[in-house]
């Protein structure tokens, strides 16, 4: 027990082994995340923040909540599900679509009207999300005949609070190259900083849901011509994965492309995608 003054302030609970297991088989069932055992200490800082809300002294009393609440669940996942994004993350992506699937989206509908699909499969915060749309409502304005519609998913409830908002700091906005601001982010004065709110027009184009990737049998009601699956496959099982690149290849347009983590690869996974250059994939045939 430490002491400050006259304050005492107790230790922190320890996460028992078989605590942390039980934990570890709970989020890997709802999520499909698999937690190693390096993971423990995160585990423990985040649900920690739980037990301070929750006012409980153990972990075990955590437990015994969780079982018995079924809103918990939700806090339970959102606490434990990483949100690490910015706009224009892995620049490399952007470059690809700008400069190679814009222009043979001219070459190929310069005359009849097409609106392309994109999924933003873990789409966080929404910085992936509304940086899909700054590039192509800016193209699109530019040619008229073209237009997108996006979906937004992700499992964790909180961040798609943020998402549906669109509004973000100033500090945020910097990652955003000046050519997609102007006309797109709508500057606005909050208190003693600045914030940005991704236009109206930008916002009418977007859905965001909640999902969960490991649901084995998730269908749309149409295909998609992209979609992101980036830096969430280090979470799952080698098995886990085949499922969801096996949804992936079924839930594209034919010559649909599938962008993953620039850091990931499928090696070792069965498909049938083409690949166009590191981390971006091509459906071929049906």
């Amino acid at each position: 027990m430490m002491m400050h003054g006259n304050n005492y302030e107790a230790p922190l609970p320890k996460l028992l082994p078989k605590e942390y297991q039980f934990i570890k088989n709970l989020i890997h069932l709802q999520t499909g995340i698999h937690l190693g055992e390096a993971k423990q200490e995160m585990v423990h800082s985040r649900l920690m923040k739980r037990l301070r809300t929750l006012k409980l002294q153990t972990f075990k009393d955590y437990i015994k909540h969780l079982k018995n609440n079924e809103n918990e669940l939700s806090f339970f996942i959102n606490s434990l599900t990483t949100n690490k994004t910015n706009f224009f993350r892995e620049s490399s992506h952007f470059d690809y679509l700008e400069n190679i699937y814009c222009k043979n989206l001219l070459n190929k509908y310069d005359k009849a009207n097409k609106t392309i699909h994109i999924w933003s499969a873990a789409c966080s915060k929404g910085h992936e999300v509304y940086t899909l749309s700054l590039l192509f409502n800016l193209f699109c304005t530019h040619n008229p005949k073209i237009d997108y519609r996006i979906l937004g998913t992700d499992i964790d409830t909180n961040v798609l609070t943020e998402a549906k908002n669109g509004i973000y700091s100033q500090d945020i906005i910097k990652d955003i190259p000046q050519k997609y601001i102007k006309g797109q982010l709508l500057r606005q004065k909050c208190e003693s900083t600045y914030m940005y709110k991704v236009e109206s027009s930008l916002r009418n184009r977007i859905k965001i849901r909640q999902f969960n990737l490991t649901d084995p049998n998730f269908s749309f009601p149409m295909n998609f011509d992209i979609i992101f699956l980036r830096n969430v496959m280090i979470y799952f099982t080698k098995d886990l994965i085949q499922q969801i690149i096996n949804n992936m290849y079924h839930c594209l347009n034919p010559n649909g492309l599938l962008f993953i983590g620039v850091s990931e690869n499928l090696l070792g996974i069965t498909h049938q995608f083409k690949s166009i250059q590191p981390s971006v994939y091509q459906k071929v045939g049906g």
